[in-house]
């Protein structure tokens, strides 16, 4: 009977925290704690950046909700009738 033994999958993350564990019992002087020191910047840059929305997206946002609750507010004011509109129509 054979057994195999299927890869542990880490998370940039995980990697991150157990090489920041590590530096706490190093020396900070020491070797070992510059190697780790690298391990780590690479480590970082290897770590996926979150999506971040511009200000510009944001204030776009903005702009379209007020254009469309002033719109609402207009037309909650001033209800155009279908009688008015049917009378628009003959006139032509």
């Amino acid at each position: 009977m054979s057994t195999t033994s299927q890869p542990i999958e880490t998370t940039v993350e995980e990697l991150i925290a157990y090489v920041q564990d590590e530096m706490k019992e190093t020396p900070p002087g020491s070797e070992e704690f510059g190697k780790m020191t690298d391990q780590l910047t690479k480590l970082y840059a290897l770590k996926p950046e979150k999506a971040r929305v511009k200000p510009e997206t944001w204030a776009g946002i903005g702009a379209n909700l007020l254009g469309i609750l002033a719109i609402l507010h207009h037309e909650r004011a001033h209800v155009v009738a279908t009688k008015a509109i049917g009378f628009v129509s003959k006139l032509r």
